[in-house]
Order: structure tokens, then C-alpha cells, then sequence
């Protein structure tokens, strides 16, 4: 029905528009803009049942309902999609590791977990380190002749300042 509010208004699409769809959340026709891709690619034209305004909105919810348990569903998804390890296979390689970092043996300083390690040529799984050990090899590049190098610098310049030698 045309009233003086909607004259000269846009007709709202058709939710069977291939650009259009209603969105199971706030219930209207949107543009696909409005939706999120759909890395299942099941859901209309290959995007999310929820426009990203609803999503979010149950997203913030979620998060402030319990952060805790947020951070660490986002962590487990961010180390799957990253190194394709699962929670469960983190848990193991922490058990087989004795829970503390591969180089130093021990727990995080930093009160967070063990971070993954990962060869950046092959992209593979070397362990898990403590924060300062995995930047310790970032900063190294992860080259075992400047490792061998700044641990000879280390034995030498105790030697030189009259200290006794640890290894």
C-alpha cells in the first residue's frame, strides 16, 4: 500500500533476487553485500543465513556471555586454519612434550599457551615454544648456524669476563 512515507521509495526486492536475500535473523531482504560468505557454500547464493549485522550482534553476545571460552573457540579455529592442527592434537603434542616449551623446558612466562612452531619453508609442525623462545628463533630467522654463533659469542665473552662456563 503507498503511503506519504514510502513515495519514492525503492519497492523492497524480492527475496528470490539472486542479488537479494532475507536474512533468518532480523528477518529481512538484503543485499548479498550484507551477507557474509559461507565457507560451506550450502546456504543461498554461498552466503550465511545471518546478515553480518545480525551475526555480529550474536557474536558480541556470545563473547560477552562467556569471553573465556570465545578466545579460546577463535584460538582452536585460528591454529586449524593456520597450521591445521585440531585442539585435540595440541593437547597431544603438549602431553608428549611434558607440557613446557621444546627449548627451554619451561611453562610459558607469560601465563599463556605454548605457541606453535612451524618450519616457514614446508609449513610444518616443528613443537611448541614458550613466547620468548619463539621469538628468540624469529630473530634468529630460524637459522641454526646464527643460533650456533650467538651461542659461541655467549661461551666466549664468558670466558673473556672471567666467568665460569655453563655447558
Amino acid at each position: 500500500m503507498r503511503t506519504a512515507e514510502n513515495i519514492g521509495a525503492q519497492p523492497e526486492p524480492l527475496s528470490g533476487s539472486p542479488r537479494f536475500k532475507r536474512c533468518s535473523g532480523c528477518d529481512e531482504t538484503k543485499s548479498l553485500d550484507e551477507f557474509y560468505r559461507s565457507h560451506k557454500k550450502t546456504g543461498a547464493h554461498g552466503r550465511q543465513a545471518w546478515c553480518k549485522s545480525c551475526a555480529r550482534t550474536a557474536q558480541h553476545k556470545c563473547y560477552y556471555k562467556n569471553p573465556t571460552a570465545a578466545y579460546l573457540r577463535v584460538r582452536a579455529s585460528r591454529i586449524k586454519a593456520q597450521y591445521g592442527l585440531t585442539e585435540e592434537d595440541y593437547k597431544r603434542l603438549l602431553v608428549l612434550q611434558a607440557g613446557v616449551c621444546a627449548v627451554c623446558q619451561t611453562s610459558c612466562s607469560t601465563g599463556k599457551r605454548l605457541a606453535v612452531d612451524h618450519d616457514h619453508a614446508s609449513g610444518r609442525i616443528r613443537g611448541l615454544l614458550c613466547t620468548s623462545c619463539n621469538n628468540g628463533l624469529g630473530r634468529f630467522k630460524d637459522d641454526p648456524k646464527l643460533l650456533i654463533r650467538a651461542a659461541d659469542y655467549l661461551k666466549a665473552a664468558r670466558k673473556a669476563l672471567g666467568l665460569t662456563e655453563i655447558i
